[in-house]
């Protein structure tokens, strides 16, 4: 018997739950009620009390309310000292007590539920397995490469297919290499994509930077578009890239999506001293930084994309180390571990969040700012200010650790980002939860995402890589 099942003997604490809507998916009623938390217990409801299988009920729910299935509790049970769950996809966990009735053996914590399947855990509180969280019993799922079936209570998985090819159900379990490879290309960095292509900077065989593009499905050729765009981070817009000519008196340039030479935005021959750099664009304007502190202390700049003369937005601003831009705002993150905003039209500088680990990528979806950190943690906060949310924390990496081009990723319910430091794939719910690892990486130097897939660009196997969802 475990220990937990053991100290469920004494914990008679009784608790009844409700129904759960999880990812669109009306989960089976349970006990109580309530509605409204998450299948793991890991978000809650509005109004009532907490609901076994979701924590918060729904609106008039309460613990012990009418409505749901009834409850074994008190019921009789088989055989003194055995353990059980009072439903599928619930937290509670049951006991057979003295008079062979059913007692409340223990509540689970939020983001466990009790194992009902027969086993040595069976009847214990397990941690809601994170590539299940979202799921129903039985949905197929990733993880670790390979497929499986989220079990009863989505704390087990059983095991389907290795996924040695990337083939039917595994072509979403295994990265697809889209072009690239040793000798085929050098540095690999930054990414952007349209509805035909991903892009990418690179140094072809010859030394020159520039860009390359490739078919998103990698059925068809490679091609070098040249640009001699030297920074990580390019950006796309129209029939137009993005990105920064590195040099003492470069700066903004746009190379055609079907290739072609790298042509100035900036046309006031001023001598920013592009050392590494970061661009955003929206459709009329580009906002960019020269990735150095020698002109004007470090700033950030806007400019027309039909070309004229760079305006700062921000001035004496620690090392950029990575841009983007909504409607009303430009965003950025410093080497001084700031994330700061600025109007498209100039204005006041605001502090959105300060003591970050050399923050080395940012997003902005739906009102909030999503950020990497060197340190291997991803958080957040809104674009209006506020408390700053820890979405992943990762393992100790090195807060002096950043590479220009790093990405990260935002859709509707999700974020994804890089991790160069672990080598990985990784993604969390925008609401919270457990991180979890999408595809191993080497040395991961840009990330992007469209409606079915992401893409990344491996900095030291020198490869273009994709993975569904």
């Amino acid at each position: 018997m475990s220990a937990t099942a053991t100290s469920a003997l004494v914990a008679l604490v009784a608790l009844a739950a409700g129904c759960e809507i999880v990812g669109g998916i009306k989960r089976r009623p349970l006990a109580g009620g309530g509605s409204g938390g998450s299948a793991a217990g890991m978000t809650a409801g509005t109004g009532g009390a907490a609901g076994r299988g979701g924590d918060g009920g729904g609106t008039g729910g309460s613990i012990g309310g009418a409505g749901g299935k009834q409850t074994r509790i008190g019921t009789s049970c088989p055989t003194l000292g055995e353990f059980d769950c009072d439903a599928p996809m619930s937290r509670t966990t049951l006991a057979c007590g003295v008079d062979n009735r059913w007692t409340t053996g223990t509540n689970c914590p939020l983001g466990q539920l009790c194992d009902s399947r027969p086993g040595d855990t069976h009847g214990t509180c397990l941690a809601v397995l994170p590539e299940c969280a979202d799921q129903s019993p039985q949905d197929h799922v990733c993880i670790g490469g390979e497929l499986h079936a989220c079990g009863p209570d989505l704390v087990t998985s059983d095991f389907i297919d290795g996924c040695s090819t990337a083939v039917g159900e595994c072509a979403r379990c295994k990265p697809v290499m889209i072009a690239g490879g040793p000798g085929r290309q050098a540095q690999p960095a930054g990414i952007a994509i349209d509805a035909a292509y991903v892009y990418w900077r690179v140094k072809d065989s010859s030394g020159r930077l520039g860009i390359a593009r490739s078919p998103l499905d990698g059925n068809g050729v490679t091609t070098f578009l040249g640009g001699d765009l030297g920074s990580g981070y390019i950006a796309i817009q129209g029939a137009n890239l993005y990105g920064l000519v590195m040099g003492p008196t470069t700066g903004p340039a746009a190379v055609p999506t079907e290739g072609g030479s790298a042509v100035a935005l900036d046309t006031s021959g001023t001598a920013y001293g592009v050392v590494v750099g970061c661009i955003a664009v929206d459709a009329n304007n580009a906002y960019w930084s020269p990735g150095s502190t020698g002109y004007l202390g470090g700033a950030v700049f806007s400019v027309a994309l039909t070309g004229g003369t760079s305006a700062p937005l921000a001035m004496n601003q620690a090392m950029v180390l990575a841009i983007t831009v909504d409607a009303s705002n430009v965003y950025w993150t410093s080497t001084n571990g700031n994330v700061v905003k600025a109007p498209i039209n100039g204005g006041s500088v605001d502090e959105l969040a300060t003591g970050q680990q050399n923050p080395n990528a940012i997003a902005v979806n739906d009102g909030v700012i999503y950020w990497s950190n060197g340190a291997g943690t991803v958080s957040s906060v809104a674009v209006t200010g506020g408390t700053v949310t820890t979405l992943a924390i990762g393992p100790n990496g090195n807060p002096s650790l950043h590479y220009n081009g790093l990405g990260i990723a935002v859709d509707t319910t999700t974020v994804y980002w890089a991790d160069p430091t672990n080598n990985k794939i990784m993604r969390v719910r925008k609401n919270g939860g457990a991180p979890v690892t999408v595809a191993g990486a080497a040395l991961p130097l840009g990330l992007v995402i469209d409606d079915t897939h992401i893409y990344w660009a491996n900095g030291s196997s020198y490869t273009i890589m994709r993975i569904a969802k």
